[in-house]
C-alpha cells in the first residue's frame, strides 16, 4: 500500500492537491500516475508517494503537474 504526502501543503496553505487525490483514493499500478493540484507562483512543490519525492515549482497558471509510479 502506498501513500500520498504533500511537503509543502502543511508548509503553505497556498498548496492544494487536486480532490481526487483523498484518503483511499485508488491508483493504477505499474505505470506512472499524474498528480497536479494549484500552488502559488513560484511556490516549491513536493510529493512524496512510495517511496519517491518528486518535486517542481509551480508556475503561472498556478498548477503543478507532478507524475508518480508504484511499482508492485
Amino acid at each position: 500500500m502506498a501513500a500520498f504526502s504533500f511537503d509543502s501543503l502543511f508548509a503553505s496553505a497556498d498548496v492544494v492537491p487536486n480532490s481526487l487525490f483523498s484518503d483511499h483514493a485508488v491508483l493504477q499500478r505499474n505505470i506512472a500516475v499524474p498528480v497536479w493540484g494549484t500552488a502559488r507562483d513560484g511556490e516549491k512543490v513536493t510529493v512524496d508517494f512510495a517511496g519517491q519525492k518528486i518535486s517542481t515549482v509551480a508556475s503561472a497558471p498556478p498548477i503543478y503537474p507532478l507524475w508518480v509510479s508504484y511499482k508492485y
